[in-house]
């Protein structure tokens, strides 16, 4: 488990496929590699990234391990048919 220095674990990914979910494995296994973490690895911190809009539930496991939110990032997406052939950049570049 590498950290970011200072003391802080970064939790990459987390998963379990569909037909095991349920089962309080990936809660298990979260548990068990927090508490390795800090008991073996001396961090004090730990950080990861979800989406809040899962619908796997995992927000609710991260707040079960005591996870908080510290900060909520939007993304915006727009498909490619959908941009302008004689104005693909208009506005991208304005500042506010």
């Amino acid at each position: 488990m590498p950290g970011l220095g200072g003391g802080e674990l970064y939790v990459a990914t987390v998963g379990t496929v569909a037909e095991a979910r349920g089962r309080g494995l990936a809660q298990a296994c979260l548990a068990r590699s927090l508490r390795l973490a800090v008991d073996e690895g001396g961090f004090t911190r730990a950080d990861l990234h979800v989406d809040s809009a899962s619908p796997t539930g995992a927000t609710r496991l991260y707040a079960r391990l005591g996870f908080e939110t510290a900060r909520v990032f939007a993304r915006f997406e727009r498909p490619q048919g959908e941009v302008s052939a004689s104005r693909p950049t208009e506005g991208l570049n304005r500042r506010a």
